[in-house]
């Protein structure tokens, strides 16, 4: 079910400057830009400062904790993370490389039920660059249509399910305690009655919540989350940010596999994390569209912003990954236990076994690049008999004038070699015929089933 209320304890003191009392801050907040949505509720840039989530420019993040529970809260997913919901466009633009406009009138509801247009040429390309190009909608209490009354339409059908109506109930279902609550937990003023509402929400918002709660103890948390102003230079309201910020901080702190962790056996090396740093969703564009020239820096923003403007994908403001730190320096050590090891301790393959390894591997890479269909069979070793081996030993005797002591190690040396193909040459047919035997059995059980279904379906 996930965590409740309880897993997110009141915000520490410290915090409790993000989201002051009401009367605290009113007078601040009258002097800025009533545009901004401002309402006494701080700002995004302190929300990621407080909750410590701006990541590291360089070095590693030395803030995790072991006694920290990164699992994802029933609140998070739930309710405050489906904020996107109300941002949905009722239809999704489609741009050329040139990121023109190019012609689809088609609705979101039917696009979801016929994926048909996205199998045409360059239809993920126009589809991926509208997405670039196209504003979203306000992030408010308002959920287009195309999610409410259309989703999951069928292509006869008139209407379909509601998207809200799901959310609102799934949170029911997952027992998520209502809108009020979490405001205390958050450190928020407790909202008494309705009129309270009317501090972070707009007057004909309050209204309607009034027409759909008998008491506004039971707003649930999507809908009242959902209906709060936006907090200054965020997209979503002091609950929301709230839940939100203490989420990603639990994923950052509580993971012992964040990547920006050092002094694990699984942390990134210092040259690595340069490069995952140099990457942006701009680059990935790049590299996966197939008909791209130019993208805007920072993707998520229109390209008209100012500093948002358009470069060309080999342009150095984009810059690309370079995987040369993850090269391997040395091949991988391979280990297997010794019956004079003790116990834990591991010993390393013989250099013979490395040679033969490699050279099968290297003959299957070849012959692959010839014939990409090619089987295991057509590059095993070839089986040495006893005949094969003696006139290996006797060609590589006569050829050589060595002494008595250097055949012999030479001998030795061919002995082994030939001993290491022969293990290849078992294992490799050991899988194939267990992979054998497990595809017969599979059908075996396939063909019983299906008898059994037609007796049971004749019967």
């Amino acid at each position: 079910m996930g965590r409740t209320s309880d897993d997110f304890p009141p915000l520490p003191l410290r915090k409790r400057s993000l989201l002051p009392p009401l009367e605290e801050q009113t007078s601040e907040c009258r002097q800025l830009d009533p545009a901004k949505h401002c309402f006494f509720a701080g700002d995004s840039s302190r929300v990621q400062e407080l909750f410590n989530l701006k990541l590291q420019r360089n070095g590693y993040y030395e803030g995790y904790n072991i006694s920290i529970n990164p699992t994802v809260a029933n609140a998070f997913g739930t309710a405050a993370f489906r904020f996107g919901h109300s941002l949905v466009q009722p239809k999704l633009k489609r741009c050329d490389k040139f990121h023109r406009i190019v012609p689809f009138d088609v609705e979101l509801h039917r696009e979801m039920m016929d994926p048909a247009p996205l199998h045409g040429t360059g239809a993920v390309d126009r589809l991926a660059l509208g997405l670039a190009a196209q504003e979203a909608q306000n992030r408010d209490e308002f959920v287009t249509d195309q999610l409410t009354n259309h989703l999951f339409q069928a292509p006869d059908g008139d209407f379909g399910m509601d998207l809200v109506s799901i959310n609102i109930q799934r949170g029911r279902d997952h027992g998520l305690p209502p809108y009020n609550i979490w405001r205390e937990r958050c450190s928020l003023k407790k909202v008494r009655n309705f009129s309270d509402l009317l501090d972070v929400m707009h007057d004909d918002t309050v209204g309607r919540l009034r027409m759909a709660y008998s008491d506004v103890q039971d707003i649930d948390l999507f809908t009242g989350g959902l209906s709060e102003r936006p907090i200054v230079g965020g997209l979503v309201g002091p609950t929301f940010a709230c839940i939100l910020a203490q989420q990603f901080m639990n994923l950052r702190r509580g993971d012992r596999f964040w990547y920006e962790n050092g002094g694990f056996r699984s942390s990134f090396t210092q040259a690595q994390l340069s490069q995952i740093r140099r990457s942006s969703l701009s680059r990935v564009m790049c590299d996966n569209l197939d008909d791209i020239d130019t993208i805007q820096l920072r993707i998520m923003e229109m390209a008209n912003v100012e500093g948002n403007a358009r470069h060309p994908c080999r342009s150095p403001n984009i810059p690309s990954m370079d995987f040369i730190p993850w090269r391997e320096i040395s091949r991988p050590t391979f280990f297997s236990p010794s019956e004079n090891d003790s116990p834990g301790s591991t010993q390393s393959l013989n250099t013979n076994e490395l040679r033969a390894e490699d050279e099968f591997f290297r003959a299957f890479e070849r012959k692959s690049e010839v014939n990409p269909t090619s089987t295991y069979d057509s590059i095993l070793p070839q089986p040495f008999g006893l005949n094969s081996y003696e006139d290996e030993i006797e060609s590589r005797t006569h050829e050589n004038d060595d002494e008595p002591s250097v055949i012999r190690e030479k001998e030795s040396a061919v002995r082994n070699i030939l001993t290491d193909h022969s293990r290849v040459d078992k294992f490799i047919r050991e899988a194939r015929d267990s992979s054998k035997r497990l595809a017969k059995d599979q059908n075996k059980f396939v063909f019983s089933f299906d008898e059994q279904t037609h007796e049971r379906r004749s019967g």
